[in-house]
């Protein structure tokens, strides 16, 4: 049937045929035209410039929409409704506001920056800059520190990161650093410098900067950045403690173990190796302690306390078990906790404990110890299959009450308050249990509690130092 006869039949409107022809449904009433405001139409130039000036002061001082119709009534004689008012206030408004998309974080995306921090080295302070790199859609991150950020620590810091995930990323994000843009345009990187572009014309990826002072484009890397300089640069406990101790005439040293860091990339053997506490086996830890205490009895030291906090405290007791050095005396755990298969089972999260153990139990099966999982118990973390079987698995290598029985020298456990009620449990009761353990056994073993703290002793530190400092001088040692 033609238009013409569709008109005909059913005595209608040619223009209206064409519109039930152009659309599936009745469309809705629209507006041609924008609705007239005769009496307010000429105060919206005064309208919008009372919003922009508000701007510029505290949001609490800002005007009400009653407030701007009290100024155009009585300051230029507006004759109109208030209601109409508030309308062209919203209206206006919502025309000027910033807009905010949610992100989302496709496979084989990455975001870098570069952070700052104080560190020390070889006793002073100094400025270090430190770069990461990270995989939003895994939550995988790297870092690497520098002495500074320019154009040979730039591109030195992608080839360790390329080298830590194994692969390049399809596409990474940047701020408008001036190592990476040579010019920006429309509030954007525009021009590439020739570093950058030597380095994406290698590994063949592509780049997106962000707009300038819009980090939020990029706000994964830029919470890792906040991350690392907390974490990584923070003053730790031990810190606190060794002060006291060289204060109190004992002499200390800080060392860290392979397992410190969160994860990196080590050339060991002549071989690329993953390292960190991701990828850790406990028992190596007694190699690296007994090498720091033969490099102080090489210095002349004869009598040799340890202090560990949290899984140093355990690596402590564990070296000392397992390989016992005859110049320590003292064992000072602060923190240790409960690495215990037989007590996760009775947990009130022993479901999630098991389906995470199978999972690992089922790469190491497969020959793919080194995958990471990104698990939550017994705390959230990022660790290698064949770790987390180390430290949580059925052969309780680790239990501090298996190894505190083996234990020949004097010890000192401390926990605080807080951490044995909040910290879950690898945790919980452990200050009873040692104590109870060292009643029955006659173990040559004191606990303590400090009141009110946390793992991480905040706000309690010197307290810690301090029981520490006067457990060591009334050992008799």
């Amino acid at each position: 049937m033609s238009n013409r006869d569709a008109c005909k039949k059913y005595n209608l409107n040619f223009r209206t045929i064409q519109k039930i022809l152009q659309h599936q449904e009745p469309p809705d009433y629209r507006r041609k035209a924008t609705r007239t405001k005769p009496k307010l139409g000429k105060f919206f130039p005064i309208i919008a410039e009372i919003l922009r000036a508000d701007k510029k002061i505290h949001r609490k001082q800002r005007h009400i929409g009653k407030r701007i119709f009290e100024r155009l009534r009585d300051e230029h004689g507006y004759t109109g409704k208030v209601s109409v008012v508030r309308d062209e206030i919203r209206r206006q408004r919502q025309a000027t506001a910033e807009v905010f998309l949610p992100l989302s974080h496709p496979q084989g995306e990455a975001q870098f920056d570069f952070g700052e921090a104080k560190a020390i080295y070889r006793g002073r302070e100094i400025k270090d800059m430190f770069c990461v790199m990270s995989l939003p859609y895994s939550d995988a991150f790297f870092c690497q520190a520098f002495p500074r950020e320019c154009t040979e620590t730039f591109p030195e810091g992608h080839v360790r990161a390329f080298d830590f995930f194994g692969g390049v990323p399809n596409r990474i994000s940047y701020d408008n650093s001036k190592i990476a843009v040579a010019k920006i345009v429309d509030r954007r990187g525009e021009k590439r410098t020739h570093e950058f572009l030597r380095l994406q014309s290698h590994y063949l990826y592509s780049h997106h900067f962000c707009l300038v002072r819009r980090p939020n484009e990029k706000g994964h890397t830029e919470g890792l950045v906040k991350f690392a300089r907390s974490n990584f640069y923070g003053a730790a406990v031990t810190e606190t403690v060794a002060a006291s101790l060289c204060e109190s005439g004992v002499a200390a040293l800080r060392v860290n173990t392979r397992g410190h860091d969160a994860a990196y990339s080590a050339l060991l053997a002549g071989k690329n190796s993953r390292q960190g506490a991701a990828y850790e086996i406990l028992d190596d830890c007694r190699h690296d302690v007994f090498a720091w205490i033969d490099y102080l009895t090489g210095k002349g030291y004869k009598r040799i306390g340890l202090f560990g906090h949290s899984l140093g405290a355990l690596k402590a007791i564990y070296s000392q078990v397992s390989e016992p050095h005859p110049a320590v005396t003292r064992v000072v755990a602060a923190s240790a906790p409960r690495l215990a298969y037989s007590a996760f089972s009775y947990s009130d999260q022993s479901r999630l404990f098991f389906e995470t153990l199978a999972t690992a139990e089922e790469h190491v099966r497969e020959d793919r110890s080194d995958a990471l999982m990104n698990v939550r118990f017994p705390i959230p973390m990022l660790i290698a299959a064949a770790t987390y079987v180390d430290k949580y698995g059925r052969t309780e290598q680790y239990n501090i009450m298996r190894l505190l029985g083996r234990l020949t020298c004097k010890s000192l456990f401390v926990y605080g308050t807080d951490e044995l009620l909040r910290s879950g449990i690898a945790f919980a009761g452990m200050d009873e249990s040692v104590r109870q353990l060292a009643r029955d056994e006659q173990i040559p073993a004191e606990v303590i509690t400090i009141d009110s703290a946390d793992h991480f002793y905040t706000g309690r530190r010197d307290q810690l130092a301090e029981k520490v400092v006067e457990w060591l001088g009334g050992t008799g040692d």
